[in-house]
């Protein structure tokens, strides 16, 4: 073997020695919502921050703002990355992120500032509101080494059905009055085993990565 070949495979080597690493240090952009007596952190990769697809982001959050008293919730944080196929198809599927916080109903009775007041809570709000769609699944979790109430909704079972999904939502709560939630949706905008295979394991891999960033810090721990 020739001195040129060994410095190429030399090199090749190495470079493929480095790519776990490059991959597991891959840039992301962080994010802080202020909430009541709490701070929300999460972080996205910089593939899906971008022009064409803009973070809607409120970093500082009033429960005294007309929208919040007269709704009872509050869109603080959202975005949606697609993943492409073919520019004469569009997008496989995506990964949307949702922040929400909502306002406890004062017609149900509880305690939500603890995980089992939340979760009683919750099953009671589903229950009573209106709207149809697939069973809720509800468990008690952790995001992060923090409890939370988890929902889950899958419609992918269903084959031939465009626009189905998989969401997990996490709630947490903020003090008696509020909680947060944060969704997790991977969307399925064409149907079809192959195409899934493709672009789904990508959109799960980006979602466990972002779910491991989000922190949420009592600012009296500050």
């Amino acid at each position: 073997m020739d001195m040129r070949k060994k410095v190429v495979l030399a090199i090749l080597g190495f470079c493929a020695g480095m790519a776990p690493l490059q991959a597991a240090t891959a840039p992301m952009q962080t994010y802080e919502i202020r909430l009541p007596e709490h701070v929300l952190g999460l972080s996205l990769p910089r593939e899906m921050v971008r022009a064409d697809s803009p973070v809607k982001i409120t970093e500082q959050f009033d429960p005294r703002n007309d929208g919040f008293i007269r709704d009872g919730w509050d869109d603080v944080f959202e975005t949606l990355y697609d993943f492409d196929g073919p520019f004469w198809e569009g997008a496989y599927g995506s990964l949307k992120i949702d922040i929400i916080v909502l306002k406890k109903v004062p017609d149900i009775d509880g305690d939500i500032t603890t995980i089992d007041g939340l979760d009683r809570y919750l099953q009671e709000w589903k229950r009573i509101s209106p709207g149809h769609g697939p069973q809720r699944v509800f468990s008690r979790q952790s995001i992060n080494g923090m409890p939370a109430v988890m929902r889950t909704q899958n419609t992918f079972a269903a084959p031939g059905n465009d626009n189905s999904y998989e969401s997990q939502i996490y709630s947490l709560p903020l003090n008696s009055e509020l909680f947060v939630e944060v969704g997790f949706t991977v969307l399925r905008w064409i149907d079809g085993p192959r195409k899934e295979r493709k672009w789904r394991p990508k959109a799960e891999a980006m979602r466990e990565a972002i779910k491991a960033t989000v922190t949420l810090t009592s600012t009296n721990d500050r």
